[in-house]
This record gives C-alpha cells, structure tokens and sequence, in this order.
C-alpha cells in the first residue's frame, strides 16, 4: 500500500507535459549508474544514468512485468521563471500482459523504487511501449 506522503510526492512531481518539442537525450556521465538512489528524489540526471537498465512494475493481477529504460526525451516548459526539468520516459516491456495508464511503482534493482505515472504509448506484436511524464520543480 503506498503511503498518502508517498503518492502526493511522487503525484506531485510526475504531471503531464503537453504537446511540446522534444529532444532526445543521451546518457550522461553526470550521475554513475552505481550511484543511483530514487528514494533520495527523482531527477532527470537519474533517469540518464539508468538508460538501457531494467526496471520491475509489480501489480496485483500480473506480477512483475520487466521493462526497460529505453528513451528519455527532455521537454522545453516555461514555468514563470522557477527552474524546472520537464522530460518524458520511456519503458519497452512484452506485448503481453498490457498495463493500463496509472500509477505504479517502478523499481531498479540497485537504484530503488519511484512512483510514476505510466500511460501505454504503442503496442505492437513484439513490445509494449509506456511512457512516464516528468515535471519536477526545483
């Protein structure tokens, strides 16, 4: 069961994005994978590090469904002036069982768990594509 705390901070940080431009970003080395520590706060440097990782969804009716950290894109936002880092990910995961859009705790294995809200993107007969959009203010 997630705590009220726990879903207001995680809630709060993951809202949508819009229909803005997008840029693809790279890993970067800013942050070491092994350094990684979700429960410490989300961040887009964070997310960098863990592409190409592994992640854990665990749900009542399936399981664990294991996705991958595929794709981060960063999204330009104007927020009055407040820093912000805005970008959306993207998880690819079996076709089957189907996930549908809420939220849902993603888990790393060294990196820990994150709340996030995960709305399917694209099916096709070998993958499941979710993505996660990220608004967090400085």
């Amino acid at each position: 069961m997630i705590s009220r705390r726990d879903f207001v901070t995680g809630a709060g940080s993951v809202l949508a994005a819009g229909f803005i431009p997008t840029v693809v970003l790279a890993a970067t080395d800013a942050v070491a994978t092994g350094s990684v520590d979700l429960s410490t706060g989300l961040s887009k440097a964070k997310f960098a590090a863990l592409l190409r990782e592994n992640f854990q969804v665990t749900t009542r009716s399936s399981g664990v469904l294991v996705m991958q950290l595929a794709e981060l894109r960063e999204s330009p936002m104007a927020a009055g002036g407040r820093p912000v880092e805005n970008f959306t990910l993207y998880f690819h995961g079996l076709p089957s069982p189907r996930l549908r859009e809420g939220l849902y705790t993603v888990e790393h294995g060294s990196a820990g768990p994150a709340l996030l809200r995960l709305e399917p993107a694209r099916f096709t007969s070998t993958r499941a594509i979710y993505r996660a959009h990220c608004c967090l203010f400085a």
